[in-house]
């Protein structure tokens, strides 16, 4: 409620995860003359694999112990699809992302994910934000950046500033936040976006930028006493990051050599969020919502 994430670790088991990159690297060779032995045909930087699988081997991740975390913070049958094997889709395999560059905290592309039209505290068409592991992520691995307790300051946001897109309800929600509005000046600072990407990958030596002192060695307390922290998702495959729906989050640079493999999986609610019920008998992602607005 506090951070706005947690992970569940081997909410699939490491084999299935295995043979769900193996399909993948199947289709990057189909898409994108991809051969995974061959690193020198690992372009562009980020690929996309625009695509949802619902049959084996993604069926398998579909496990007891994913559903019951789920099920934990979005509230017993509110989910959808808690008792379907679910659609694993949209990959973004980053190759090497920012690997010509010195490994920072991006200026641009931070976000919440919702409907391009019309975003509300209570909505459920995403109802959390599900980043699923399919290969190892360590520091600086291309795993997403994500702002703890931010999902406090979006729910204000929305609650004062109903109905808007998200375009709009991005760009407002960082104007009203000291820290995002920090996080998000680019003077100077890295960019994550790979688009147009075509200098050679360089290796890169670590050391720590003011940025990653100011946004990630340290929190940031915000008048209304939100914790606010820059942090990566890293993990093993088959660990599963359960994240709030109105979470900012960006991409990062890839500096590990090897491709990462994730997607998100959406996890719609049957109806909206109540944040006024008769029995208070609160999800905690209700409960999280509640504490921020009121």
């Amino acid at each position: 409620m506090a951070r706005g994430w947690t992970k569940i670790e081997a909410a699939f088991s490491e084999e299935t995860a295995s043979a769900c990159q193996d399909f993948l690297w199947s289709r990057l060779h189909e898409r994108y003359r991809v051969v995974r032995e061959d690193r020198a045909t690992w372009q562009p930087p980020m690929a996309f694999i625009a695509e949802n699988y619902n049959e084996a081997p993604f069926d398998a991740c579909a496990t007891e112990r994913l559903r019951d975390g789920i099920v934990d913070l979005v509230g017993p049958d509110r989910w959808v699809a808690q008792n379907e094997t679910g659609w694993w889709g949209w990959w973004p395999v980053n190759f090497s992302v920012g690997a010509d560059r010195k490994w920072d905290v991006p200026c641009d592309q931070w976000h919440f994910d919702g409907p391009t039209e019309c975003n509300y505290v209570d909505q459920s068409s995403n109802g959390l934000l599900v980043i699923c592991l399919f290969s190892s992520i360590g520091s600086r691995g291309g795993g997403t950046l994500v702002i703890e307790g931010s999902h406090q300051i979006v729910a204000r946001y929305l609650k004062e500033n109903p109905g808007q897109t998200q375009r709009e309800g991005i760009k407002g929600t960082i104007a009203s936040s000291e820290y995002l509005q920090a996080i998000s000046k680019c003077d100077g600072a890295a960019s994550a976006s790979w688009k147009g990407h075509s200098a050679p990958i360089v290796p890169q030596e670590f050391t720590p930028t003011p940025r990653i002192e100011e946004f990630m060695n340290r929190s940031f307390c915000d008048e209304q006493g939100t914790q606010l922290r820059a942090v990566e998702v890293t993990g093993e495959p088959g660990d599963v990051f359960l994240g709030h729906p109105l979470l900012f989050h960006s991409p990062s640079f890839n500096h590990s050599g090897v491709p990462r493999f994730m997607c998100n999986r959406k996890t719609p609610l049957f109806e909206p969020m109540r944040f006024d019920r008769a029995d208070e008998n609160y999800s905690p992602l209700e409960e999280s919502i509640r504490r921020a607005i009121n």
